[in-house]
């Protein structure tokens, strides 16, 4: 072998070495979780706002409407008091159900997402709150879990494809 072919074999293996270098180093950089994150933060501040609005303006709006009636007798208002009461408490209950799951995304995407590893029961949780938020027909919150739960299973897929190839 010539010193030439020698030189050029060793810039090729260099380049090889570097190119598995570079598709790591992307590969590493790409698995991280901070778009899932970004997005989760995004809709439990959409849940968290919507809970409140719910609790403090809504449940009050209605206990007011129960209040507006013309001439009313002292059964009738007895009466429209309770009905408008535990619609009230109803409110107030959707509210908090809203701000809890809010937090709870919150504090599963702080500490229970980790980057570079599979992520098994987050992204099903996430598909079933989708479920939640259809049948509550809270669109905006469907939306942003959903694109949330896609990226983490797509995620997991090739964390864990990039994980049996490095141990081959």
């Amino acid at each position: 072998m010539s010193p030439r072919s020698i030189s050029y074999a060793l810039i090729k293996l260099d380049m090889i070495q570097l190119d598995d270098l570079v598709k790591e180093r992307y590969v590493m950089n790409e698995m991280t979780r901070s778009l899932e994150r970004k997005v989760i933060y995004v809709a439990s501040s959409w849940q968290i706002i919507t809970g409140l609005i719910t609790i403090f303006f809504y449940s009050n709006y209605i206990k007011k409407l129960g209040l507006q009636m013309d001439n009313p007798t002292e059964i009738q208002v007895l009466g429209m008091e309770g009905i408008f009461s535990s619609f009230s408490t109803f409110a107030v209950s959707f509210g908090i159900f809203f701000v809890f799951i809010g937090v709870l995304n919150i504090f599963f995407a702080k500490m229970v997402m980790k980057d570079h590893t599979v992520q098994k029961g987050l992204p099903i949780f996430w598909l079933v709150l989708v479920i939640v938020f259809y049948f509550l027909s809270d669109y905006i919150s469907l939306l942003l879990t959903l694109v949330s739960a896609i990226i983490a299973l797509s995620k997991n897929k090739a964390i864990a494809q990039s994980e049996t190839e490095g141990q081959v």
